[in-house]
């Protein structure tokens, strides 16, 4: 499907490429999947030391010059300025498992991030009762995948994704969109994914949450 761009008064000039899918792997070689509650970063803190955050976290061998859109995604909020994140996949069953994908060279702190389907413009977090926002502490490594569940418990995204058709917008902590997608009706109901991990989105894809992306 066709992205979209989409402009967001009051805070900037956000343009991001759009589209999105199943839950996480099993044991295949070279992904883990845990309990968004429990999973670890790998490699993450540039001091070697590494960090727990809330959602799964996951590195890739994939290759991190993929050619995704660095243009939209920015350098907001990263720990260097070669650092990259973008919505990777997502699907409307299940859990609704919504996948970011450091394609960058430096981890990125994703502290304060938010996850959200609100198309308010200018988006209010106060007024979003059903935001996800990433905890303190939680930290993305170059090429690194993080999953998060949806759900009611606290850290789960509340909103869903409808298997019509769905927005999600990731913000950074000053509300710039650092990514936003849109997918139409069935798009997403095993997977809607980038292929490869942070290019372009394509429907149907099979589910490989915390893992590289595929077509096939």
């Amino acid at each position: 499907m066709a992205c979209r761009a989409v402009e967001y008064n009051d805070f900037g000039e956000p343009t991001a490429t759009t589209q999105p899918s199943s839950t996480t792997t099993g044991d295949s070689p070279g992904s883990t999947t845990s309990d968004p509650t429990t999973a670890e970063t790998t490699d993450a803190d540039p001091s070697g030391e590494p960090t727990t955050a809330t959602p799964t976290v996951t590195s890739s061998d994939a290759d991190t010059s993929s050619g995704a859109d660095t243009s939209t995604s920015g350098d907001t909020g990263t720990t260097g300025g070669d650092a990259a994140v973008v919505l990777n996949e997502l699907s409307s069953s299940d859990d609704d498992p919504i996948e970011l994908y450091n394609f960058g060279e430096r981890p990125i702190d994703l502290s304060g991030y938010i996850l959200t389907d609100d198309l308010a413009a200018p988006y209010d977090p106060e007024a979003d009762l059903e935001e996800y926002v990433f905890p303190e502490g939680t930290m993305l490594g170059a090429g690194e995948f993080l999953v998060v569940l949806g759900g009611a418990g606290p850290d789960l995204h509340f909103f869903g994704l409808s298997g019509n058709g769905d927005y999600v917008t990731l913000f950074d902590v000053d509300l710039v969109v650092v990514d936003f997608v849109e997918y139409e009706s069935g798009d997403a109901e095993v997977s809607y994914c980038r292929v490869p991990d942070g290019g372009e989105w394509v429907a149907g894809c099979a589910a490989t949450f915390a893992a590289s992306n595929s077509s096939e």
